[in-house]
């Protein structure tokens, strides 16, 4: 059967001909397989569908109202006009019209739409961003930003959900979970580090300790917890690194040298964590929901389609739910 996702077309700093180009190429790479439902005000849409090539199969329009602008708070924004592509996107995926979401959109919007719209799974107090970098593409790191302030019991919840990410992405029977700290000793951290250690020491999860930000290259676990803010700090370092290197190396290497833009192209894909074989996922919402990159071109966002189709396959919404089932009830491989 076909997987349905629906796609904000709206989202991006390239949309729509980014988002709209992205769905034509991950139809043709998966006839039959996917479908991709275009959410956006109608005649901007089909403007850019006819611009990039026309219809083809499995692609639909669902109109809905414009996306949401940058600046301001977006939730204030949302309660106003309610048919944003974004929130419509959602509401797809939460009414069963569709299997995921996607939108490159503002992420404060994407996390709003996705609680307002899907709920959150039973006792989840935030959702978490769960990313995947190209260096240790079978690592799961969150939280990637939503929750700078988070608690320890909350560090706890993400760990769980990330473990029963591990599971399904990458069939990791029992994932180690690590704690992102300024240090390997367990008293080493923050207040809330040092709490959040003692808690994930008593929680079942197979808890492997702390990490520090130069352990995250040689994958320290299957799964590294860290806060919101933390977490997102150290995402964008990672990308701007990756930007300067290659940056670096391009002024370097002589443009004549044979094999120098795969080279580059290489060094560039090890900062993107758009660009790995996980999907960037909400995790702790009631349904699949991915935001990406703002900046993504229409291959990534293909990349992206194709990448939650693969987590839709393969279960990732009803393995959340059964991960934060009250023990005893939960499905054997999830306990």
């Amino acid at each position: 059967m076909p997987v349905r996702i629906a796609l904000d077309a709206m989202g991006g700093d390239l949309a729509p001909a980014a988002p709209v180009g992205a769905a034509r190429t991950a139809l043709l790479r998966r006839t039959g397989a996917l479908e991709v439902i275009l959410v956006g005000p109608a005649p901007v849409v089909e403007e850019a569908l006819d611009a990039a090539g026309g219809p083809v199969p499995g692609l639909t329009v669902f109109p809905s109202g414009p996306g949401v602008p940058e600046g301001g708070h977006p939730a204030t924004w949302m309660r106003a006009h309610p048919d944003s592509s974004v929130q419509t996107a959602a509401r797809l995926a939460a009414t069963g019209e569709a299997e995921a979401a996607v939108s490159m959109g503002h992420t404060g919007a994407c996390l709003v739409a996705a609680v307002w719209e899907m709920g959150l799974l039973p006792g989840v107090v935030r959702p978490a961003a769960a990313v995947t970098f190209a260096f240790a593409p079978d690592m799961v790191f969150l939280d990637a930003g939503p929750n700078p302030d988070p608690g320890p019991e909350e560090i706890v919840q993400f760990a769980r959900l990330g473990a029963a990410y591990a599971r399904v992405q990458f069939g990791v029977r029992e994932p180690t979970v690590a704690l992102l700290s300024n240090g390997a000793e367990s008293g080493k951290g923050n207040r809330l580090a040092r709490a959040a250690h003692d808690l994930l020491r008593q929680s079942g999860l197979r808890f492997v300790g702390n990490c520090e930000g130069n352990d995250l290259v040689r994958r320290p676990a299957d799964v590294v917890v860290t806060d919101g803010f933390t977490g997102n700090c150290v995402l964008k370092a990672i990308e701007g690194l990756g930007e300067h290197v290659v940056g670096q190396l391009r002024a370097l290497l002589p443009p004549s040298l044979p094999g120098r833009e795969e080279v580059l192209s290489g060094v560039a894909a090890l900062g993107d964590a758009t660009q790995t074989g996980a999907p960037v996922a909400f995790l702790g919402v009631d349904g699949v929901f991915v935001p990406g990159h703002g900046r993504s071109g229409a291959d990534a966002i293909a990349a992206t389609l194709l990448r939650t189709e693969g987590a839709v396959r393969a279960g990732l919404a009803p393995a959340l739910r059964r991960a934060l089932e009250p023990e005893g009830t939960k499905g054997a491989t999830l306990a």
